[in-house]
């Protein structure tokens, strides 16, 4: 009698793995990062912005995620306002269930982040004069990176600078 039932549970394992691989579910975890809408579009007087991130979970098993970065690029890759990139520490390890979503959404006003993050020395102690000296005009990149052993995913989202 054990016998039997322990090879219907293997069977039943068996068919459950299978069900699994056919319908493109991995077993093993990952994490896809989305940022939306693609462009957001700032002015002087209008300087504030909604963004919606949603991190999608796939697979099963244990995730750690080391950190969560922001860098601001411009079309050649460089980096022309490192005052303005931030890296989190998350250093969390969690379970990941297939199918799981998380999604926030942040309001980015670069009048505010200008005031708390920038070095006055560097870039004058007036939004005004900087917003049309260094970003009037511009489109750079926002990219969101979130990385650990197991994570490396990055979204993307341009800044337009009317």
């Amino acid at each position: 009698m054990m016998l039997k039932n322990l090879k219907k549970i293997s069977l039943l394992s068996f068919i459950l793995v299978l069900v699994l691989i056919l319908t493109g579910c991995s077993m093993s975890p990952s994490l896809t990062l989305d940022l939306s809408p693609d462009k957001l579009s700032f002015t002087e007087s209008e300087p504030e912005e909604e963004l919606t991130i949603k991190i999608s979970v796939s697979g099963f098993g244990e995730i750690t995620v080391d950190h969560i970065s922001t860098i601001i690029t411009t079309e050649e890759d460089e980096n022309p306002f490192e005052d303005f990139n931030k890296t989190i520490e998350i250093n969390e390890t969690f379970m990941a269930v297939d199918g799981v979503n998380r999604e926030d959404t942040q309001t980015i006003n670069i009048k505010d982040i200008f005031e708390n993050n920038v070095d006055s020395d560097e870039y004058g102690d007036n939004f005004s004069d900087f917003y049309e000296e260094f970003l009037e005009g511009e489109e750079l990149t926002l990219n969101v990176l979130l990385e650990g052993p197991e994570v490396n995913e990055t979204g993307s989202v341009i800044l337009d600078f009317n």
